[in-house]
């Protein structure tokens, strides 16, 4: 009777349009007023308990190292190399557009940033060379999702932390998938390149301008490398790790691009800022929301259920993937983290699945929601700057929306792409 009045409180005010936080918040408090007789003091502690945990200052340190990055021209250097790399091949925008992206994801680990970013200026040069502006809006946000799964993501930490799981072993084990969904990509756009006859860029590569760009790039692409080197080898945890990026990050803008001031990094912290504050509230709110579904002990119940259905973890795998796709398209990601992941945990451990495959799995159906239609963070980001209409968005990038999607199949049935390469670094569990 109390989950349906949470759930129902909590849905019919999404249909009012309530902002999510507002609304989890609203329908807790019903709940918590209605079937505990709880008072609203305790629903205080409550959220500042949530917002209150000493791993999620990564967070706002990971932010603002990448907004950093960006302010230092770290973008433009990047796309330059880029282009010396693979924009001569058919579509060669486009490549350039998944490798920039590729590339930031070891900087700014959110995939909302770096639409932002690279979209910027990307998606105005690929109209301009006569891509369609929605196969130019899905590229960049397709190529976006990198950044979530190439280390150091910011999802990726609220998974751990709401898990209990290593950060750093859950970092690794997004690095194979992240390399093979920016493969596929890059063969997508190749084909369709080749079919609609999108142009190359016309400069041949040379090795000259290859090692010029690469080496005015190199310092950038260094942070992800020095960042999980320290970590692996004990020198600092993830916490340590995001302070010692922003320091790094702050020398190289001013000693070595040069390009750093204070008005643009006072316009960078004002930007992680921004970020950081709605993310803490959602944190607090679901986490909040999370503390009720455990009174209600609807995690060990779900648990229970689903066992009882299939004893084959397959099934329970391929099951919670279909789930976790469709709500990715219809709700914001880092709620579903808070709110549905802590309740499939204690099925996922009742059928002996290995943590941080479930964990990667999951996180990786969320992800793709984040360019799906309708409700996409990455895809409104996108449209806005390339104005194209969500409907022009679906039908001239669909291929690269089926190329992501083809993803998960791959990793459910070869769970050796999640865990090979974080057991081979830190050893098995």
């Amino acid at each position: 009777m109390l989950v349906a009045l949470l759930f129902g409180i909590f849905l019919f005010l999404i249909v009012l349009e309530m902002p999510l936080a507002h609304a989890m918040l609203v329908a807790i408090i019903a709940t918590l007023v209605i079937g505990f007789n709880i008072p609203l003091t305790e629903l205080a502690s409550g959220l500042i308990a949530g917002a209150d945990q000493w791993l999620w200052m990564t967070i706002p340190l990971f932010l603002l190292m990448g907004n950093l990055m960006n302010a230092s021209g770290v973008t433009d250097r990047l796309i330059a190399f880029s282009q010396e790399i693979v924009g001569h091949i058919s579509g060669g925008l486009s490549h350039v557009g998944v490798a920039t992206n590729t590339l930031m994801a070891g900087m700014s680990g959110c995939c909302a940033a770096d639409a932002a970013i690279t979209g910027t200026i990307m998606i105005p040069a690929m109209k301009k060379a006569g891509y369609p502006a929605g196969y130019a809006s899905m590229l960049i946000a397709s190529s976006a999702n990198i950044a979530e799964l190439i280390p150091p993501s910011v999802g990726l930490i609220i998974v751990g932390v709401i898990g209990r799981l290593s950060i750093l072993r859950l970092w690794f084990s997004g690095v194979v998938p992240g390399f093979i969904l920016g493969l596929g990509l890059l063969t997508t756009g190749y084909i369709m390149a080749k079919r609609k006859g999108f142009p190359r860029l016309e400069r041949k590569p040379s090795f000259k301008r290859i090692v010029k760009t690469g080496g005015g790039a190199s310092a950038a692409l260094a942070i992800p490398v020095f960042i999980l080197g320290g970590m692996r080898l004990g020198v600092f945890s993830a916490i340590e790790a995001g302070a010692v990026g922003v320091v790094y990050t702050v020398l190289v803008g001013i000693a070595v691009y040069r390009t750093l001031n204070l008005t643009s990094f006072k316009g960078a912290v004002w930007d992680a800022t921004r970020l950081l504050g709605p993310i803490i509230w959602i944190i607090a709110v679901a986490i909040l929301f999370g503390q009720v579904l455990g009174r209600l002990n609807v995690g060990p119940a779900i648990a229970d259920f689903l066992v009882g259905i299939s004893p084959n973890p397959l099934v329970f795998i391929v099951v919670i993937s279909v789930v976790v796709l469709l709500i990715g398209c219809i709700m914001e990601g880092t709620p579903i983290i808070l709110i549905v992941y802590p309740l499939l945990i204690p099925a996922a451990n009742a059928y002996g699945i290995d943590p941080i495959y479930f964990a990667q799995l999951f996180f990786y159906c969320l992800v793709i929601g984040q360019c799906t239609p309708p409700m996409a963070t990455s895809m409104f980001i996108c449209n806005a700057i390339a104005k194209s209409s969500v409907a022009d968005y679906a039908r001239e990038g669909w291929p690269l929306l089926i190329t992501q999607f083809l993803l998960v199949p791959l990793l459910i049935f070869f769970p050796a792409l999640i865990t090979w390469f974080p057991n081979l670094i830190m050893g098995a569990l």
